[in-house]
């Protein structure tokens, strides 16, 4: 979900996920209370599943409503805990830049072909445990497929990047800018080429290009769980901003 959905927004947005839905053959509706929207309540929340004819709900809402859980089981609901989103950013111009090196290199990725994109993601993202996977309704099969598509879609704008290493191709970032903020959306190293600080090229590239179109920030999120991902923000420079629940509610039979 992007930063301006979920942590800037000052209103609650429900609705169908068509993509959910034609990808994994059965009904789902996403649920965001983004952490700006205070004056939103768990009545809120249940009045947009009142109507909703969907199978499963993907409710995200700010951690600091812990009590939501238990509340939505009490009003006979199957709730299942999906992790928790960290959103994290930096102030364009404040990060920690890694002195350059000369067998790496990151460059656009607007022309990078399909099966390059397939193939980094879903080596990157092996054995990511995103939301889906809590849920044995969701097949991580076709949650990676959704990955893969959604890179493949997004990568045909200016922001995206590619990390090459001695010229061969070993980690890509999706990101997007607005007119003030720069987003990473998905990005990642190939598990081969991890832990030797060739991440934080990425991150300074992302960095410089936000600087170059007249972003202030960067930001990015991740699950909780994916520490690794978060110390290498926090050694750059990036800050922890906001945490989201993630649970999946089906009404109880």
């Amino acid at each position: 979900m992007s930063w301006s959905e979920v942590v800037t927004a000052t209103a609650m947005s429900a609705g169908p996920s068509q993509v959910d839905t034609d990808r994994f053959g059965f009904r789902v509706s996403r649920i965001t209370v983004p952490s700006a929207a205070t004056d939103v309540n768990l009545d809120d929340v249940l009045d947009a599943v009142h109507d909703d004819p969907s199978d499963v709900w993907i409710l995200r809402y700010p951690a600091r409503q812990n009590a939501w859980f238990a509340e939505l089981m009490r009003r006979g609901f199957d709730v299942l805990f999906a992790d928790s989103l960290t959103y994290w950013a930096l102030e364009a111009g404040s990060g920690r830049t890694p002195q350059p090196v000369t067998n790496a290199s990151v460059s656009p990725a607007g022309e990078a072909p399909s099966g390059l994109v397939d193939e980094l993601v879903a080596d990157a993202f092996h054995g990511y445990g995103n939301h889906y996977t809590a849920d044995p309704l969701f097949d991580p099969a076709l949650a990676l497929a959704g990955y893969q598509d959604w890179a493949r879609r997004a990568i045909k704008s200016g922001d995206s990047l590619l990390l090459n290493v001695l010229g061969e191709p070993v980690g890509l970032m999706i990101s997007t800018t607005g007119t003030d903020t720069s987003e990473m959306l998905l990005g990642g190293v190939v598990a081969s080429q991890q832990g030797r600080g060739w991440y934080a090229h990425i991150l300074s590239a992302v960095e410089t290009a936000a600087l170059r179109k007249g972003a202030h920030r960067v930001v990015s999120s991740t699950q909780s769980h994916n520490t690794n991902g978060q110390r290498a923000w926090a050694r750059y420079g990036f800050e922890p901003i906001a945490s989201h629940i993630t649970v999946h509610l089906r009404r109880s039979t």
